[in-house]
C-alpha cells in the first residue's frame, strides 16, 4: 500500500517537472533516485580484505519489488518532463541506486620476473700430482692437462730415495695424499702416505726406522730463522715446501686421495 502511495506522488511530481533541458535532468535524476530509494531495500555485505582486519560493512541497494521498478518506469516514461529520455536513460538512472560501488584495481604493469641464480662453478679438482725432483717442479694435472705448476724445495738432501728416519730425503715412487693438517708448523700442509708395505720391508731388512709424516707444506711459522737460512733452497727434512699463497691454491685444487709420483 505504501509503495502504491509513493507511486502516485512520484507520478504527480514527474507531471509538474518543468520543460527546461538541463533542469529537468537534474530533477528527473535526484526524484527517481528518491523514489527508487522508497521502493528498495538495504542489504549489508561484508568483504574482508587479504589481512582479515578490515570487517567494515558495504551497504548495497536492492530493489525488493520488480513489478515497483517497472511501475516507476512507466510513469517516468509518459510524463511530458521525461519526453526527451530514451528508456535506457531511464534505465540507467534507476540503475544508479542499485550498483555497488567498486574499485577496480589498476593493471600492475610491473612483472615479477624470477631470475635464476648463477649455477655454482667448480674448481678443477686434479687427478695427478707429478714432483720432477731434479728440476725443483711440481705440476698438478687433470687428465693430460696442467692445471698448475710450482716451484719447490726438497729435503737437504735431495737426490735419491728416503731409506731412513733423518736422512733428509724426500720419498721417490707414486703414493697417496691421505690428510690434511691445518694446524702445521709450516702454515698448512697435507701428507704423503710414507712408508709405502714395500718402504716398511726395506727399512726392515736395513735395521733402521723408515721414518714417515712427509708432508707438501708452506713456509714456517713465527719470527725464528728459516731452516732455508742454514741448509739453501732445499732445506727441508724431507717435505716438499712451497709459498703459503700457492699452498692455499694447492689445497683448493686436490682432494683427500689423489695419487702423487716423485722422481728425479
Amino acid at each position: 500500500m505504501k509503495t502504491l502511495y509513493g507511486i502516485a506522488i512520484a507520478a504527480t511530481m514527474l507531471w509538474a517537472l518543468p520543460q527546461t533541458g538541463t533542469a529537468s535532468a537534474n530533477t528527473l535524476s535526484s526524484e527517481t533516485e528518491i523514489l527508487t530509494a522508497s521502493t528498495s531495500t538495504n542489504t549489508t555485505i561484508t568483504q574482508p580484505n587479504d589481512a582479515q582486519t578490515d570487517t567494515t560493512p558495504q551497504t548495497v541497494s536492492r530493489v525488493s519489488d520488480k513489478s515497483s521498478i517497472d511501475a516507476v518506469r512507466n510513469i517516468i516514461a509518459s510524463s511530458s518532463s521525461a519526453a526527451r529520455y530514451s528508456r535506457s536513460s531511464i534505465d540507467d538512472i534507476l540503475g544508479k541506486s542499485q550498483r555497488p560501488k567498486t574499485d577496480t584495481p589498476k593493471p600492475n604493469d610491473k612483472k615479477t620476473v624470477l631470475i635464476k641464480p648463477p649455477e655454482p662453478v667448480d674448481t678443477p679438482k686434479v687427478d695427478l700430482v707429478k714432483i720432477d725432483k731434479s728440476m725443483r717442479k711440481m705440476f698438478l694435472l687433470k687428465g693430460d692437462e696442467v692445471v698448475a705448476t710450482y716451484g719447490i724445495a726438497l729435503g737437504a738432501n735431495p737426490k735419491g730415495h728416503k731409506l731412513r728416519e733423518g736422512d733428509k730425503r724426500t720419498p721417490e715412487g707414486r703414493y697417496t695424499l691421505d690428510l690434511i693438517n691445518e694446524r702445521s708448523r709450516f702454515y698448512r700442509s697435507i701428507r704423503i702416505n710414507y712408508p709405502s708395505k714395500e718402504d716398511l720391508a726395506r727399512a726392515e731388512l736395513l735395521g733402521f726406522p723408515p721414518g714417515g709424516q712427509i708432508m707438501i707444506h708452506g713456509q714456517k711459522n713465527g719470527n725464528g730463522p728459516h731452516p732455508s737460512l742454514n741448509r739453501g733452497k732445499d732445506w727441508t727434512d724431507g717435505c716438499v715446501a712451497i709459498s703459503n699463497k700457492e699452498m692455499d691454491e694447492f689445497l683448493a685444487l686436490v682432494n683427500i686421495g689423489t695419487p702423487i709420483e716423485i722422481e728425479w
